[in-house]
This record gives structure tokens, sequence and C-alpha cells, in this order.
């Protein structure tokens, strides 16, 4: 076959009826080991309707073989299927170092969407309309939107990591699918301050206590049920603790409890001090005195047995049950931050405040807190827990 210098060389030649094209080409294995193979592929036909003639068969295995060929040689793909490469090397290397939240999302998107519909293509030859049969698919089952967005997202974390370990060469196929407009599916919603005060007043303990405190101060469920005495600072003195420095009448978001596990925080920027207003340090006080598991390695929002509060329990059983009797039938643990970051823009916190509190900024937050910093924004939190109680918080019923 007739070639320029340094170019691939192929072995054109004709078989059945057909013209075939035999190589030479460098593949890594799964394990990452190289390999020198000789595949034969199927260039078209050479007799009958639509045959090829030689030159025609040459430029056609060129075109779409060869010079191909060129580009991967100094970096030799591998001949794994997709199910291959998610199993050895997706999974434990890349998936198995997220969250647990994250970890249940992808893998139940690998499991329903990915490997059963291009699990068998070989990962080098996926095209971009191979790779959009998942989110097609997903679509054709009238799934939202926003499945298929998260479909492309992992397969675009699948492409990147195989580029990464050298396993595919050139553009990454799930770049280039075009999805619609990614709608939520759940409508997003906050509370007013109306709702806030009947909410507080219809919630049993410990429900109660922890929607208050995660509208006051942002914290989502995770953090609050991950939070313990000792990130807890009710005194008008500063408190170090595991080398930790904590401002008076603060309290420091440090880790979460997620599912029955302790963990991180989502991002280093949800790690955070936050100051407590008159009504959560009161509150706060009141559950301190409570008789047991009140020691510094002690959950805030303990059960009998001294562990974690179960979040989804509590949402099930009593979230649902006085939302929906409310008129709130979509009350959930994370309504209460929407409401904070509401609540806060009605009374003219500021954006910088908001955000810090949130977590949402790029900084440590002790690095960011000055004094003044802190006791600006507790008196924002004041005004906040002043709209929603309107009388004085009146302690009682935690156990």
């Amino acid at each position: 076959m007739a070639r320029r210098r340094g170019q691939r060389k192929g072995w054109l030649h004709e078989k059945g009826g057909k013209w075939l094209l035999t190589f030479r080409e460098d593949q890594r294995m799964i394990e990452g080991t190289i390999v020198r193979a000789r595949p034969t592929i199927t260039i078209g036909p050479a007799v009958g309707p639509g045959k090829l003639t030689r030159r025609q068969a040459e430029r056609f295995a060129w075109d779409h073989y060869l010079s191909k060929l060129d580009q991967a040689s100094v970096r030799p793909q591998s001949m794994a299927t997709v199910a291959e490469f998610v199993k050895a090397k997706f999974l434990p290397d890349w998936v198995a170092k997220k969250k647990d939240a994250t970890q249940r999302q992808y893998r139940s998107i690998l499991q329903t969407w990915i490997v059963p519909i291009i699990g068998g293509q070989r990962l080098r030859d996926v095209t971009p309309d191979e790779a959009k049969k998942p989110t097609n698919a997903a679509l054709e089952a009238r799934r939202s939107s926003e499945t298929a967005h998260h479909i492309r997202k992992v397969l675009s974390a699948m492409f990147t990591h195989a580029k990464r370990l050298q396993f595919v060469a050139g553009d990454n196929p799930a770049g280039l699918i075009e999805l619609p407009e990614c709608v939520p599916v759940r409508e997003s919603h906050a509370l007013t301050w109306e709702q806030c005060r009947a909410l507080n007043g219809a919630l049993p303990s410990p429900a109660r206590e922890m929607a208050l405190l995660s509208i006051v101060t942002s914290m989502n469920v995770a953090e609050m049920c991950g939070l313990k005495w000792k990130r807890v600072n009710l005194d008008a003195e500063w408190s170090v603790q595991d080398g930790d420095p904590i401002p008076p009448r603060c309290l420091a978001v440090r880790e979460h409890w997620y599912r029955g596990r302790a963990g991180t925080l989502k991002a280093g920027k949800r790690r955070r001090i936050v100051p407590l207003p008159m009504v959560a340090l009161t509150m706060l006080s009141e559950m301190k005195r409570r008789p047991a598991w009140t020691g510094p390695d002690d959950f805030v929002f303990s059960s009998s047995a001294g562990t974690a509060v179960n979040e989804n329990n509590l949402a099930k059983r009593t979230l649902k049950r006085v939302g929906t009797a409310l008129g709130m039938p979509w009350l959930s643990w994370h309504v209460f931050r929407h409401t904070h970051a509401t609540l806060t823009k009605t009374v003219g916190m500021s954006d910088t405040d908001r955000m810090r509190l949130m977590g949402h900024a790029s900084m440590e937050m002790t690095d960011r807190y000055t004094h003044e910093d802190l006791e600006r924004t507790r008196a924002g939190l004041e005004l906040v827990t002043e709209r929603i109680l309107a009388t004085s918080w009146q302690p009682g019923g935690v156990n």
C-alpha cells in the first residue's frame, strides 16, 4: 500500500469477496502492559454491488484506520471494553475516592445506563454518537433532563480518567453530547416568616431545634447530625479544641454525618465558623444541661443510645407529617438552607456575610472572619430569629 515516509503500513488483501486490512498495532492491556497485535478488519466488498477498487479500499483504509494509528502510535490505546475499564480502573481509582453520596450516584448511573448500553464497546471505539446512547435512552424513558446531564457528567469523568491513564487518545466524546436545558426535578422552596413561626410551634424535639438551627446558621442536616459538643463554644471566651480555635458564642462546622457514617465536609469551603444568635445560645445551653451525652465527643443531636440522630427517620416521621399538616408537603431539610439564604437577604445582610455562612466562599472561614465580622453577622442573625419568633424563644421539650 502506498504511504508516505514514517506512516503506518497495512497489508490490504482480498479474501472471500471482501477487502481485508491487516496491520500491526501496539495495544495497552487493562492491567497497563503493552503488547504488539496484528488485527484484521473488513474494509468493504471487493466484488458485487458497491464493490471498491483497490485504490478506493486503500484510501478508505488510510482515512478511517491507518491515519488514526499514526496519531496513537506514541501512546498505545487499550483494547478494554467500557465495562472492563469501569470495573478495573474507574470504580477503584476514581469513584472510590469521592464522597459517599457521589459514589452512590456514580455507581447507580454506571449500573443503570452506561454499562448496560455501551459496556460491550471497546473504550477506544466509543464515538460521540455511541456516547450519547445512554443519555438518549434516559430521555426516551421519560427520565428528567437532570438525569441526562448526570449521565453525561459520569461519561465525561470516565473518559477523562481514561485519557489520564493513556487508555484512549483524542477528544472526550462526552463533551460533544448536546442535551436539552437542565430542569431540576424538584422545585426549590423557602419558608416565609409566617411559615417559620408556624413550623416552630408545630415541630417536636429534636426536629424543632434542628430546623431552627439550620434556618439561622445555614447548617445542612449532615453537618448538624455530625456536630459534636467540642465544636460548640457557648462561653464568652475563646476555646481551642484539637488545635482549632473557636471564637466566643460560635460553633465550628468541621465534619458531617451522612447515612450512618462520619465523614469530612463536602468541600473545603464548607469548613466555617458560625456565630450563634441569642436564641441558638439559649437553645444549646438548655440542651447542654441534659443528663447524658454532653461530653466533648458526644453528638449535640443524639439518640437515646448516644448515636447521631437519623435524619431520614426524622424527615419521614416528623418533617413530612408536620409539613403536610401545615400545607407544606415539600418540606425537607434542604428547604431550611434555602430559607436561610432568603431571609438573611431580606433583613439586609451583606452578600459577603451570607456567602460565608452558607459556606460558598473560597477561603477558610477562620482566616476570613475577624471579630468585627462575627459581630456584624451575629446582628443579622438576631434580626432573622427575631422576625421568625416574634417573641422570645421558650425552651422546653428538648430531649
